[in-house]
């Protein structure tokens, strides 16, 4: 007698090749998959909100954050536009205005985290890696 996947917690398949998984396995499965996407971003340091609203000069980033460049500007310069779009469509209660960095102080690190600053700016960090 076979059942359906909901009522027994397996994937059945009668095709050759296929995995069969029972709900035990796909629940480690799927617990490996979450906890490998877990990382410690490192910690950042934000800049006061009244200075950066009053200057009229331009923002000072924290020094181990650079500006992209190279091939990596430009790919932000078509990216950016794309997902602020997105944002605002799907999320316009949100503050889509995305600043992209490169974080240089660990050459050896290579991850990419988002956060929001103080200011309530949306902030992607990529490593330099």
């Amino acid at each position: 007698m076979r059942c359906n996947a909901i009522r027994c917690g397996r994937f059945i398949s009668d095709k050759k090749g296929e995995l069969a998984l029972n709900g035990g396995k796909l629940v480690g499965l799927l617990c490996v998959l979450l906890l490998s996407a877990c990382a410690s971003a490192p910690a950042i340091k934000d800049f006061d909100r009244a200075s950066a609203e009053t200057s009229n000069e331009p923002q000072k980033m924290e020094p181990n954050f650079i500006p992209p460049s190279g091939a990596f500007a430009s790919v932000v310069a078509e990216v950016e536009p794309v997902g602020e779009d997105l944002c605002r469509r799907f999320r316009p209660q949100l503050n889509c205005d995305f600043e992209v960095v490169v974080y240089k102080k660990n050459p050896n690190l290579v991850n990419a985290f988002q956060t929001i600053r103080s200011n309530g700016r949306p902030l992607v960090v990529f490593s330099q890696g």
